[in-house]
């Protein structure tokens, strides 16, 4: 009987020649489709680009089918890297590395050095690879990172388009720069909570929508003081006011009372009255329902989103009226609490409720009414109060 050594060093061996098989196959794939786009075999099957004719064929997506290309086109001028990804001695992930590197203004010193840099992807994990060719290509052609981060930058665009029902779709390409700066910032806000359902990107939607609110709320003034807070202007025509039983103008409207609801919980609020052809005839005083000091209080106290296991942080966070002051709830710390714009449309808009007990403490009923006990602000902050 063969011992385990020998088992495992049987099937090792194996599977070695698997993968220079198929990697060997995947050579001959991405040199045949590119030699039969040099000699223009797509013309006249009623496609826009070779791409696409490679695209239907395959069943590949558009995308990798202009990586094979982009690699079909450097292997010509690489013998070394051809060589080794038709003997199946290479990746094609590693012979790719090999192809972004090489360029023309390189051309000569690439043809020097492909030897050692073959033999880099040959001998090192991937990941090592490509630091040390990143290495080669900084020393070699310094320029390049410029001139790739001046082409992102150029490139960089940001669209916000909307579809049915006011559903914005955003779509954009960002520098490294500012893809690093906008992952740092969604980081600190789409941290899972505990019991939290929402898939990664609703999280990374409700991030950006939070960025956009702290934006709004502090961008005239530094952080930490006054908010720009949502103006809300109800306009109610003179003759509604004299008859008081004219339908809620709500119903005409695609927006929701509950939302409305939500976005007055902390906002300026005129009264626009209009008489006949719209006309405007009073503007009332704004009705401002958190003051900056009252914030400063409610920030002081609870620290972060009040909901169970919330970890966002206060600069994030809306307040939030309990009861509601539309329903006669008073503007006073002990009705309010800090909620981040995903807890603040669950309380309005998907049945949840916050029951104030005082000093800041709230029971947190379900739509189902279950009842859970609201998390506590630290004792050495209630303290204060």
């Amino acid at each position: 009987m063969p011992g385990v050594a020998e088992i495992a060093g049987g099937r090792a061996n194996k599977l070695a020649v698997l993968t220079h098989d198929r990697r060997s196959a995947r050579y001959a794939e991405v040199a045949g489709w590119y030699q039969a786009v040099v000699d223009n075999a797509w013309v006249g099957h009623g496609y826009g680009s070779p791409s696409g004719w490679i695209s239907a064929a395959a069943g590949e997506p558009f995308g990798a089918v202009k990586r094979m290309l982009h690699l079909g086109q450097r292997l010509t001028v690489m013998p070394e890297t051809a060589l080794m990804f038709e003997l199946g001695l290479i990746s094609e992930q590693g012979a790719m590395l090999l192809a972004d590197a090489w360029a023309e203004p390189i051309r000569d010193l690439f043809a020097h050095d492909e030897v050692m840099l073959v033999d880099w992807v040959k001998c090192l994990p991937y990941s090592d690879a490509k630091t040390v060719i990143a290495a080669w290509v900084a020393h070699a052609d310094p320029d390049r990172v410029e001139r790739s981060n001046a082409d992102a930058f150029d490139r960089r665009s940001l669209h916000l388009s909307q579809i049915l029902d006011g559903v914005g779709v955003v779509n954009g390409i960002l520098d490294a720069e500012g893809s690093a700066t906008l992952t740092a910032a969604l980081g600190v806000l789409n941290r899972r909570a505990d019991g939290d359902t929402r898939t990664k990107a609703q999280r990374n939607a409700d991030a950006l929508v939070s960025m956009a609110k702290f934006t709004l709320a502090h961008h005239e003034s530094p952080v930490g003081t006054k908010r720009r807070r949502p103006a809300v202007n109800v306009t109610v025509p003179y003759e509604t006011l004299l008859e008081r039983n004219g339908r809620s103008l709500l119903e005409t409207h695609e927006i929701t009372p509950e939302m409305v609801r939500r976005l007055t919980c902390d906002a300026d609020l005129h009264s626009v009255i209009t008489h006949a052809k719209s006309a405007v005839i009073d503007y009332g005083q704004a009705t401002r329902t958190v003051s900056d000091n009252l914030w400063r209080l409610l920030v002081m106290r609870d620290g972060k989103c009040r909901f169970p296991g919330c970890p966002i942080a206060a600069e994030g966070c809306d307040a939030h009226h309990a009861e509601h002051y539309a329903d006669g709830g008073p503007t006073e710390l002990a009705n309010l609490a800090l909620l981040c714009w995903f807890h603040h449309h669950w309380m309005h808009e998907m049945g949840w409720k916050l029951e104030p007990l005082g000093a800041g403490h709230f029971v947190l009923r379900s739509p189902a009414g279950e009842l859970y006990e609201f998390s506590r602000p630290r004792l050495e902050q209630l303290a204060m109060f």
